[in-house]
């Protein structure tokens, strides 16, 4: 029996029975093997330049416009490296919402041999403070 046969006769065990879509239950048709048109290669180039597009966003930097400056840094005591190649990343105040909250300390390990962690800070911007993100640097 071809796919393309509606009201075709279907044989189940000994006797034939007319289904009324003209295959049984559980049948699977092939793919339709209709040719890629222009307009399915745009939507398809436009949904991998958005997908690209999406990553490339990049974050403000939080500029706290409030009058009081970061409180002091708090005192921490590293725990135990879990290996010898972590560094331990200090701890330090940052923002949420309406107020300052700790952000604690943690270790890890450097981008590549040689380099050291510059630590971020607050620094003051007209009308407030803004947070400078740490990074990795070579020596």
């Amino acid at each position: 029996m071809r796919f393309a046969d509606v009201g075709a006769t279907v044989t189940s065990g000994s006797e034939e029975e007319k289904t009324s879509q003209g295959t049984s239950a559980g049948k699977r048709f092939p793919l339709s093997r209709r040719p890629i048109t222009m307009k399915t290669y745009r939507m398809l180039a436009t949904s991998a330049v958005a997908l690209l597009m999406a990553g490339c966003v990049v974050a403000r930097p939080v500029v706290v416009k409030r009058p009081p400056p970061p409180p002091p840094v708090r005192g921490e005591i590293a725990p135990v490296a879990p290996t010898p190649a972590h560094v331990w990343i200090a701890g330090h105040w940052g923002w949420h919402r309406d107020h300052y909250v700790w952000v604690p300390g943690h270790w890890e390990v450097p981008a590549s041999p040689g380099y050291v962690w510059v630590p971020g800070g607050w620094t003051p911007q007209e009308g407030g403070f803004v947070w400078v993100e740490g990074h990795w640097r070579a020596r």
